[in-house]
């Protein structure tokens, strides 16, 4: 009976000193966790069907495992000639999905013509290929697909240029080839049916809306995409006179557009609410209308304010790479997606009861809060494990000006400020050393 208590004891204080408790859902394969792009079939009832797109080709797990199924299933060896980007499921019908894929031209190593696949989800079998024209596509997500809210069957897809099926896939219609060279997302309307945004890089340079089911497109607002390497993760919302974008350009530093846009006039005019925050990918709950997250490499970012102001929610993610987020409308788990250590999962229940000591699973050193700065700012960081940690600030000439941090450290979060005022304007760097960690970041001090 003791022993029964004693574990129940240390049960309860391990949920509560590593109180953001983060579950690995797979892959089984590690070669296969390199994950671009997930998609989730939730049932009520069921085991949740998850289906994700990576270089290697495409995997899936139906609660009885993880099958590897194109391009395995089919018989023929992986090769660099395919590059499997996106991977979506059909809302109305459980037996389709839409792959998209990138047939790489050998002779320059980039990707080419573009093609998509319909899928039996429940046979895991692949048949009915589709191609849609051939010539260039960039490095943009160009190979998505955006599932209409308004119309069964109705399903766009932007490949090398827009195409729509109003059929669930068994015939398209398309604008012709290299118009706008993909799209950075492509997002329809919640509330207006036919109306449809798109993030367009290269020559076009913007958000565009169309208000007849693609077949035209005006500038809603200049903005700087961009299809090729290094990318910019980009993410878009759209309901009626709300939009919200996300953006920035991880793993870089962020720039001045980096973090969420919010406009409540259609994109008349916009407000920066998060700023200076490589923001990767947005989700609007099904659970509460007015509910966002926000996965911005190491954290999670919540607003409850139908996007207008935001709040780090989760501050310890199994990696800084996530690609994707999906929310179970029957529970309260949130499922992520990651560009180097494949899915997990987490229950928002343990989110929310958690005190405040969390133990991290990485080290991290965010970026500081504010930047620019006047006179004072806040930089945090990471501790996974107990660790000897220096944290310093130096000028642009490499001078130290502040010792914010150099003593042995627990494991935990930590915020630590640097008052400026005795410092002039100009750029600054902060350098955290902890056991075989170090990283630099730059910030300004603006008077």
């Amino acid at each position: 009976m003791k022993r029964v208590s004693l574990l129940m004891l240390l049960t309860f204080s391990a949920l509560n000193s590593f109180s953001q408790v983060w579950q690995f859902v797979g892959p089984d394969s590690m070669p296969w966790r390199n994950v671009l792009q997930m998609d989730v079939r939730f049932v009520q009832g069921r085991h949740p069907h998850i289906g994700i797109a990576t270089g290697r080709g495409l995997a899936a797990n139906n609660g009885s495992g993880w099958r590897y199924v194109l391009p395995d299933f089919i018989g023929h060896p992986i090769t660099t000639n395919e590059y499997y980007r996106s991977i979506h499921f059909s809302p109305w019908n459980d037996s389709i999905g839409f792959a998209g894929v990138d047939l790489i031209e050998p002779a320059f190593y980039e990707p080419g013509s573009s093609g998509g696949t319909i899928w039996n989800v429940h046979a895991n079998r692949w048949g009915g290929a589709f191609q849609f024209g051939g010539g260039w596509v960039g490095h943009g997500v160009s190979l998505s697909f955006a599932f209409s809210p308004h119309q069964i069957g109705k399903v766009y897809s932007w490949i090398i240029d827009f195409y729509k099926t109003t059929n669930n896939g068994s015939s398209w219609q398309g604008r012709g080839p290299g118009l706008f060279y993909g799209s950075t997302f492509l997002v329809p309307d919640l509330a207006s049916d036919s109306v449809l945004y798109a993030g367009l890089g290269r020559q076009a340079g913007g958000i565009y809306r169309s208000t007849n089911d693609g077949a035209d497109w005006t500038l809603v607002r200049t903005f700087p995409f961009n299809n090729y390497p290094p990318r910019r993760y980009t993410d878009f919302f759209a309901n009626g006179d709300t939009l919200l974008l996300a953006h920035s350009k991880f793993p870089s530093p962020y720039d001045s557009t980096s973090g969420i846009h919010l406009s409540t006039d259609r994109g008349a005019t916009w407000l920066h609410v998060l700023k200076y925050v490589n923001v990767q990918c947005i989700l609007r709950s099904k659970r509460m209308a007015n509910q966002f997250f926000a996965a911005a490499e190491a954290s999670i970012y919540r607003s409850t304010t139908a996007g207008l102001s935001w709040h780090q929610y989760i501050s310890a993610l199994p990696s800084m790479k996530t690609v994707d987020l999906r929310e179970d409308p029957h529970s309260d788990t949130i499922y992520v997606a990651t560009a180097d250590s494949g899915v997990y999962k987490i229950s928002l229940r343990t989110v929310d009861v958690a005190s405040d000591k969390r133990i991290p699973l990485q080290f991290v050193l965010h970026q500081n809060y504010p930047n620019p700065f006047n006179p004072t700012t806040t930089i945090k960081f990471q501790i996974p494990n107990s660790s000897f940690v220096i944290l310093k600030v130096f000028d642009l000439l490499g001078r130290e000006v502040a010792t914010l941090v150099n003593e042995e450290m627990k494991p935990g979060i930590y915020e630590k400020t640097l008052d400026g005022s005795a410092l002039a304007s100009g750029i600054y760097f902060y350098h955290l050393t902890a056991a075989s960690f170090s990283q630099t970041k730059k910030f300004v001090l603006l008077r």
